[in-house]
């Protein structure tokens, strides 16, 4: 693999924000207004208020804030400017001046001058260094990076460059088979104020000339001055530029980063939505299913206990026939021998009233014997 790219953007292509126009009535011009980033304001509004030591900690903290790479609001606080005549507190200005206009080899030549620096300053610094050279120049060989950021090696320049691309201070591609880093865009710095000459307005008037002695003005001096002014207004006009560009690139990648967020946000409540849903149909076919075997089973117990009675109505009834059939024949017997008695007695009376038997017994004594 010979190119890596920065977090989501295509290798080699350039973004051009759209530009939008609204014509209609009473709609503003959507020109960008230029004023404190947002993630400085809060600085800037503390330091109003900090002076001394409390302003010194207000520069440590902003320095080392994450997304905080301009710093030209906050040297303009009078407060922070009141540290650079503080023999105590002066290397807090000096160290906020070096993250908005130096580099790192400003501070490793000169240390003494400053705080020193924690593991996140130190790498914010580099990538402010590498800012620099991104607008000097939109190839950069790997050597001259190792150099000015005093690293020893091509991985530990790479992990420094991949951050800078995740963080979203440079856009670019690693070109690792030439050795070289290809900036597509970046962010602006600060530019330190140059200082221009103020005319004279001294009160002492001139003396008088005569036309004998009049002042002669050189025509090539005049031509060089105003040459130099017209080369510092295009230079101004050329780093304001590009500021634009690079606030204009800054927006559109926010813009498209905040687009895919919502969109994987509005994919997550799709799929959580759904599977709410089949969560509630598969308990839902539970219950259902848990209530029909109940009522299944409850069927089948009222099955069994009316099979029980139909046994037991039907041994109820064979225990009456038999009992019936029992009665009737001891009641049968019964008038039998009844019948068989009378019959006796009937023929003892006919064979002779007085007669005794053998046995010198009378008929109804014989009788009442067979009883």
């Amino acid at each position: 693999m010979n190119e890596t790219d920065a977090g989501d953007y295509a290798i080699g292509e350039a973004h051009v924000p759209p530009t939008t126009t609204n014509k209609g009535k009473g709609v503003a011009s959507q020109t960008p207004t230029f004023g404190i980033p947002a993630k400085l304001e809060p600085y800037v509004l503390l330091a109003k208020s900090a002076r001394g030591a409390a302003a010194t900690a207000l520069i440590n903290q902003a320095i080392s804030a994450p997304g905080v790479y301009v710093f030209s609001e906050l040297l303009a606080i009078p407060s922070i400017k009141d540290l650079a005549t503080n023999e105590q507190h002066s290397k807090g200005y000096r160290l906020l001046e070096l993250f908005a206009y130096g580099n790192w080899l400003d501070y490793t030549s000169n240390r003494e001058s400053y705080p020193t620096l924690t593991k996140p300053q130190e790498t914010k610094l580099k990538h402010l260094t590498v800012l620099s050279l991104a607008s000097e120049s939109r190839v950069i060989p790997y050597a001259h990076l190792q150099k000015t950021l005093e690293l020893t090696s091509i991985p530990e320049l790479e992990d420094l460059l991949i951050d800078a691309f995740y963080s979203n201070v440079l856009r670019g591609r690693l070109d690792q088979k030439e050795c070289r880093l290809e900036v597509i865009s970046g962010l602006g710095r600060d530019v330190r104020p140059s200082s221009v000459p103020v005319a004279s307005t001294s009160a002492t008037p001139a003396p008088a000339s005569t036309p004998a002695d009049a002042m002669e003005v050189d025509d090539s001096t005049a031509t060089s001055s105003a040459g130099s002014s017209e080369q510092l207004s295009a230079h101004s006009i050329q780093a304001l530029t590009q500021s634009l560009t690079s606030w204009l690139s800054s927006i559109a990648a926010l813009l498209g980063s905040l687009d895919k967020h919502i969109a994987t946000l509005s994919a997550d409540m799709v799929n959580d939505a759904a599977f709410k849903i089949e969560q509630e149909k598969a308990v839902n076919d539970m219950i259902t299913e848990v209530n029909t075997a109940k009522e299944k089973e409850g069927k089948e117990k009222e099955k069994e206990k009316g099979g029980d009675k139909d046994k037991g109505s039907a041994r109820a009834g064979s225990w009456v026939t038999e009992a019936g059939s029992l009665l009737s024949r001891m009641t049968g017997g019964a008038a039998a021998r009844d019948t068989d008695m009378e019959v006796d007695g009937a023929a003892g009376s006919s064979a002779g009233r007085g007669v005794k038997s053998p046995g010198g017994v009378s008929g109804r004594t014989r009788k009442r014997g067979r009883i």
